[in-house]
């Protein structure tokens, strides 16, 4: 090799690979940085699924608020319900109270 800086650094993995402690701590090492990993990433799709939900949770809002204006205005329920997107039964519900 040409490279001293990549000779030195060949010469100390030798000498490493040899030694068990040193193969256990780099083994516990990288289990702990691949734990980490994992655990960031499991975060990230927590976030988005509560994201997502959060998304739908305000879409329904949007719509049951719609309804109860359409409903307020007499409109029939059937109507309501196909253009809020809520179910009929949603729709029921919201005219009774």
């Amino acid at each position: 090799m040409d490279n001293p800086a990549l000779q030195e650094a060949m010469e100390k993995w030798e000498d490493l690979s040899r030694d068990p402690e040193a193969i256990r701590e780099y083994e516990a090492r990288h289990k702990a940085l691949m734990d980490q990993l994992s655990a960031i990433k499991e975060n990230e799709r927590r976030q988005q699924r509560r994201y997502e939900e959060g998304i739908e949770k305000g879409k329904h809002k949007t719509a049951v608020a719609i309804a109860l204006k359409m409903l307020a205005d007499g409109m029939p329920i059937e109507q309501v319900a196909n253009y809020s997107s809520l179910s009929l039964e949603e729709v029921k519900k919201l005219k009774k109270n």
